[in-house]
């Protein structure tokens, strides 16, 4: 028998979740796909909690030609991973 959660997901779940499925995330796809409005806050979260997320900044044009940057944020290891790595000889 499969028991169901009926507790929905936070913000930095939903964040995490796209992250590990997708390696990274930017505000607009954290507005657009996850109808999240505060991506920063829920990063800064996420790394006060331990995950390993860094950023780099993208450079595109916008809908007028115009030459916009932006950040990604980039999962890189789950703190389990991190753990693991620190009790594991050799890694």
């Amino acid at each position: 028998m499969i028991i169901m959660s009926t507790r929905k997901m936070t913000q930095e779940e939903r964040v995490l979740d796209y992250m590990q499925r997708y390696g990274g995330i930017t505000d607009k796809e954290a507005r657009d796909k996850l109808g999240i409005s505060r991506l920063g806050a829920r990063i800064y979260n996420l790394k006060k909690q331990g995950y390993d997320i860094t950023d780099e900044w993208i450079i595109a044009k916008n809908r007028y030609g115009e030459r916009t940057r932006f950040k990604r944020y980039i999962f890189k290891r789950d703190k389990i991973e991190q753990e693991n790595e620190r009790h594991i000889p050799g890694l």
